[in-house]
């Protein structure tokens, strides 16, 4: 690059301010979202990699059929662990997480308030915890902080929280006791170790780690009951598929009995019949965007959104490069002169070229400095609405630079590569005469190019209509319950006990209450307890079932539809729990005729010593969703208790403020110095379709911004074409042809673009939802209608850019731009 190229490309620059401001904003605008885009892409991609070994780590899940219902989720048996790292030397070192989804911690200290609080994020593990996830140990010996019954390791943000930042700073927290809270008794544990916060981009998050032995159930031998996150640390050099083959010898061994016991079946019986009961292993880094199972530790991403997000950016990058090339190419038959007297003046056409390949990069540089300005003012909006955890600085990171100088190079030689070649090529005499006209090559290719940002432009339009229309479905979809004006208490260690009755009572006593109930898990919440073993009485094939815990008016207090039979009630129940209510899943599935006053039998799947127990079905359910609409309903059996971890609540619609003030009220009374925790139910529903709701919004603002991007490219490159064609509409107009005519003229190539385009989109929009469709149990429908009018509305913002110009220029008199002629 010298100053006479810098002067060049200046004074080009004045003299097509139109076309310049148009290059700019669409490769700045483009540029700066295809960052943000790969930021964030680079965020979701980079979970768990921080810990040492992460791809030699794996976690081992059950994978289960039975039935023809899909019962697999994350949590393995507690003696895998035991057997895996005892019988296969593939295996390093093992270790098992257990999550509290909310237990009540406090901090006692005589002579100071008392500091108490609902930790959601309370886990217990093994000893070897940190042998496979090496979080760095503040404070304490990472080897001996959870060998002993009722010590944890806490994280420094927690330690602050309980004992203020003095006593962390100074060391003092060590040693010190929290309490926690189960079923209504409290466990004094010693912290022994203080850790770093868990970074980020982590698939679990805890601020508090109780050590496993704590837990007698750490020692069970029941193969049948799913309770453990289970983690392995393969030896180098070990083969993932060669341990998981080796895997059935070991379900053969130790689960096949319990098997037969709990379901009258064997594994290989099992297998005949196409279903099965297999462990599989799972890569550590595979886990935040290819898993979605149930009672995972914490939501996960979704492998096919960002893979969506990923093409939307490239493609809007791609379409900011072709207007760049097709308004050099428009443009370019004003520089012939220019190229004929650099070429007589000597100019090599490698010289020629690096001129041109020049200005695309002095171009691609003004537009990475205005894109970099953007990122920085977009940055805090974009990680909110996806709600991401990304670099506050992202220019201080290397791998930003080093991305925006890939797109820099991409966009230079994307947006310079055909310009070079096609103008350097001129004719030098016909450059000398400017009579240079465009090859039909070359309006070919150009209809190429704007054929395919058109057809980009609609597959991300039909793209983004059913993401929308899923989205909606997901919201307006009956889930089999009314989620409205339901106040939902936490209760997570069960404070309440014998006093929930009385407690529901005096809430009663408010005008504003309508019901209430107490429950172990609610709908919607996805907290499944362990499946239980169960059949028609008189029966000897086990069923699955998944099961909770709820007392009296649990139905009216959802506004569950009841099909048969009637709810739980104090008057016919108090004497006589054993009672059960199913969903129309379960009768089906224990294949009951007259499910009312049926009797069925259960065994909990999570004791060696089994123990049947019988109930009558006093009602049938129709099915509700008790998770998002993403998973498919499974057969559920609801059991009575008054013991929960949860108080639902429904009230009157209105004055939401006073009724949890009352509720609050009555809760200081029963429970004073236990946090009043609560969330409205509908809120917490929505959060189920936080990503949805996140990709749906990225998704339309990049694709209006794509299709302006286009839509402005098309108005240079038509307003390039009527100013080479003025003279053609003089004549026209001059021998009597009508407006309408000119217009015609002048549009029925993009007519035929755009129909081009709309051919090529519909196939590519359909396969990519369809694919993407196929995440959810229940899918939105994608009408003809729905492509069509997105091809229509392209075609119209089309006519409507080209025809602005193309109108100014029919409607002046012919006289003028005939003077010369």
């Amino acid at each position: 690059m010298n100053g006479q190229s810098l002067k060049l490309f200046w004074r080009r620059t004045a003299q097509r301010k139109s076309h310049f401001f148009i290059n700019l904003f669409g490769l700045s605008v483009a540029i700066a979202a295809t960052t943000l885009i790969f930021l964030w892409v680079n965020h979701e991609t980079s979970f768990d990699r921080h810990f040492s070994n992460a791809d030699q780590i794996y976690r081992v899940y059950p994978e289960i059929s039975v039935n023809g219902k899909d019962f697999s989720n994350a949590m393995a048996p507690p003696p895998l662990m035991r057997v895996l790292s005892r019988d296969f030397p593939e295996v390093m070192a093992s270790t098992r997480i257990w999550s509290y989804p909310n237990k009540l911690v406090s901090y006692e200290q005589a002579g100071h308030e008392t500091k108490a609080f609902n930790e959601k994020r309370l886990y217990q593990a093994d000893s070897t915890f940190f042998d496979l996830f090496n979080i760095r140990m503040l404070q304490g010996d990472a080897r001996k902080a959870l060998t002993v019954p009722f010590k944890m390791v806490i994280t420094e943000e927690t330690a602050i929280r309980y004992f203020g930042e003095a006593v962390y700073r100074s060391g003092k927290a060590l040693g010190k006791s929290l309490s926690i809270t189960f079923f209504g008794k409290k466990y004094d544990c010693e912290v022994t170790g203080i850790t770093e916060n868990v970074p980020a981009n982590s698939h679990f998050h805890y601020d508090l780690i109780l050590s496993n032995v704590t837990d007698p159930w750490c020692n069970s031998n029941v193969w049948v009951d799913n309770t453990y996150y289970t983690y392995v640390l393969l030896r180098p050099g070990s083969d993932p598929k060669a341990l998981e083959a080796k895997l059935p010898s070991l379900i053969r061994t130790h689960l096949n009995p319990q098997l037969q016991v709990n379901f009258g079946v064997s594994y290989d019986a099992l297998r005949k019949r196409g279903e099965y009961w297999d462990y599989k292993l799972q890569p550590l880094t595979d886990i935040h965007l290819g898993s979605n199972f149930a009672r995972e530790l914490e939501p996960n991403g979704n492998r096919n959104n960002v893979t969506l997000l990923m093409a939307v950016a490239f493609f809007m990058l791609l379409i900011a490069c072709i207007n760049y090339t097709n308004l050099t190419m428009a443009g370019a038959i004003e520089r012939s002169r220019e190229v004929g007297v650099r070429k007589v003046l000597g100019s090599t056409v490698g010289q020629l070229r690096a001129q041109f390949f020049t200005e695309s990069a002095l171009m691609s540089g003004l537009a990475l400095v205005l894109a970099t300005l953007l990122i920085v003012l977009l940055l805090n909006p974009f990680t909110e609405m996806l709600g991401a955890s990304l670099p506050t600085n992202p220019l201080r990171e290397g791998t930003t630079w080093l991305l925006l100088g890939g797109i820099f190079g991409l966009v230079t030689l994307l947006g310079g590569a055909y310009p070079a070649y096609y103008l350097s090529t001129f004719t030098t005499t016909l450059a000398l005469k400017g009579k240079v006209s465009p090859r039909s090559g070359t309006v070919s290719f150009q209809g190429v190019l704007v054929t395919a940002q058109f057809a980009i432009s609609i597959t991300l339009a039909i793209c983004a209509l059913v993401v929308y229309r899923q989205l909606d479905l997901l919201r307006s979809q009956s889930a089999g319950f009314q989620k409205d004006n339901v106040i939902m208490v936490a209760d997570p260690s069960v404070k309440l006990r014998d006093q929930s009755e009385v407690f529901i009572q005096e809430l009663s006593r408010f005008p504003g209450i309508s019901s209430a109930s107490v429950c172990s898990d609610y709908p919607g919440s996805g907290s499944y307890s362990f499946p239980i073993a169960a059949r028609r009485k008189g029966e000897s094939a086990d069923q699955l079932l998944y099961n909770f815990t709820a007392g009296y008016d649990f139905l009216k207090t959802f506004s569950i539809n009841l099909l048969e039979g009637r709810d739980f009630a104090k008057t016919f129940d108090d004497a006589s729990p054993k009672r059960v209510i199913l969903n129309e899943t379960a009768v089906r599935m224990l294949g009951l005729k007259t499910p009312i006053h049926a009797q069925i039998v259960t065994k909990n799947l999570n004791v060696l010593k089994l123990e049947e127990q019988t109930y009558e079905v006093i009602g049938v359910v129709k099915d509700f969703n008790f998770e998002s609409l993403h998973k498919a309903i499974l057969p559920m059996a609801i059991f009575l208790d008054q013991n929960g971890s949860y108080v639902s609540i429904r009230v009157k619609p209105g004055n939401p403020d006073q009724h949890l003030a009352a509720i609050r009220q009555v809760w200081e009374k029963r429970l004073p110095g236990v946090p009043f925790e609560y969330s409205f139910l509908d809120s917490q529903l929505d959060t189920l379709y936080k990503t949805e709701r996140s990709l749906s919004q990225v998704l339309a603002i990049l694709t209006g911004l794509t299709i302006l991007v286009a839509a402005v490219g098309l108005f240079g490159l038509t307003l390039l074409m009527v100013q080479r064609r003025t003279k053609e509409i003089g004549i026209r107009k001059v021998i009597g042809a009508s407006l309408a005519d000119v217009l015609l003229t002048l549009n029925r190539d993009y007519i035929r673009w755009m129909g081009a385009a709309f051919l090529i989109a519909c196939p590519m929009a359909w396969f990519a939802m369809n694919r993407w469709l196929q995440h959810f149990a229940y899918q939105a429908t994608i009408p003809w209608w729905l492509f069509a009018a997105t091809g229509l509305l392209a075609l119209g913002i089309a006519l409507l850019t080209a025809s602005f110009q193309t109108i100014r220029a029919a409607l002046q008199n012919p006289v003028n731009s005939l003077r010369n002629e």
